[in-house]
């Protein structure tokens, strides 16, 4: 599923879908809980509060104000955001708050499941993508380019990130099963845009991707068959989901 036009504040009724409560919720997907259990949200008077879709229970979530309202991903073991341009926190569903990262683009992490994220850096004319271990704090390079800007747009079942890379022709996207500080991307490329994508969301269902670009559309790959990556609409937005 798609919704076409969405930018923030997320103004609209629904934006996910909740398969398990059979609704649409009013919040992007990375902060509704992968088991759809939970969800949370910025509040106006700056904490982030966790509603249960199924009961409406709200509340809010203890010191979440540490946030400054900059969530970023709702995972079993607590809200995840990035209070600074260089800063990625964790906090507890009771409170408690860990400073995980304090060397990835803010606007570039991605939180995945299993303990894992991803964020950009650059050195120079050199742009990599880490590895984050969520519990840990530990990193690892995992992805290089010294031509292309990178960024982390979604993850694989085993949390391997899949990375768009952009350059002044247009934009590929690679899943990167294994760390590399290669010169040159590495991994396996999936497919290529004609355009820069703008902002891309990714859903695997049934071990096929959906790749959807706000700029040129939802495009199918699937890794049972060769060369299958492949424009399928022409409309642009926002993965809302995956549909069943």
């Amino acid at each position: 599923m798609s919704y076409a036009g969405l930018t923030p504040p997320f103004n609209i009724r629904g934006l996910t879908y909740d398969w398990f409560d059979a609704k649409w919720l009013p919040v992007p997907r990375q902060w509704l809980t992968p088991d759809d259990i939970r969800y949370a949200y910025p509040a106006q008077d700056g904490s982030i509060h966790m509603v249960f879709p199924y009961t409406g229970a709200d509340t809010s979530v203890p010191d979440s104000k540490a946030l400054l309202g900059y969530l970023l991903a709702v995972e079993p073991d607590g809200i995840y955001g990035t209070p600074g341009p260089l800063i990625l926190e964790r906090i507890g569903w009771d409170g408690g708050i860990t400073v995980i990262d304090q060397g990835h683009y803010s606007n570039t992490v991605l939180v995945g499941s299993g303990g894992v994220a991803y964020g950009s850096k650059d050195s120079g004319t050199v742009h990599d993508i880490d590895r984050i271990d969520t519990r840990t704090g530990s990193v690892q390079p995992w992805f290089r380019s010294i031509s292309e800007n990178l960024r982390a747009v979604g993850t694989d079942g085993y949390g391997n990130p899949l990375i768009v890379a952009v350059d002044s022709t247009g934009g590929s996207i690679w899943l990167a099963t294994a760390p590399s500080t290669s010169d040159e991307p590495s991994g396996q490329p999936l497919g290529r845009f004609s355009q820069d994508p703008g902002t891309v969301t990714v859903v695997a269902v049934a071990g096929v991707y959906w790749i959807e670009s706000t700029t040129a559309g939802l495009f199918q790959y699937n890794p049972a068959v060769p060369n299958s990556f492949g424009r399928v609409s022409s409309f642009t937005g926002y993965i809302a989901g995956p549909c069943y």
